[in-house]
């Protein structure tokens, strides 16, 4: 029984660490990393199959701590977490947009 206990004990720990780690982003700090993003882009950090150079990840670090002092964003979680989600609302909004435009040819709207 006392091992049941500890355990439960042990993960609630863990779940309340999650939540003090996370991080809830504005829309100016999306903003701000969208833009330097970018930048990143056209100074040549992205390679020809689409994906960025190593180290992109810390170089966006510096960049938000330049833009907005203060912000305490790190590339990892934060910023790698947030551009998890962004690819992935993306390709979600691609995908219902790739299925709009295949609607249009036949003449009606599927969704």
């Amino acid at each position: 029984m006392g091992d049941v206990s500890s355990g439960e004990h042990k993960r609630k720990r863990e779940e309340k660490a999650c939540k003090i780690m996370k991080k809830k982003w504005t829309q100016k700090e999306d903003v701000v990393l969208i833009a330097a993003l970018s930048e990143m882009c056209n100074a040549g950090w992205k390679r020809e199959n689409g994906i960025f150079k190593n180290g992109y990840t810390t170089a966006l670090e510096r960049k938000l701590k330049a833009k907005l002092p203060g912000c305490n964003i790190k590339a990892s979680p934060h910023i790698e977490s947030r551009l998890k989600l962004l690819k992935r609302q993306y390709d979600a909004i691609y995908a219902r947009c790739s299925r709009y435009a295949m609607g249009r040819k036949r003449k009606r709207i599927d969704m």
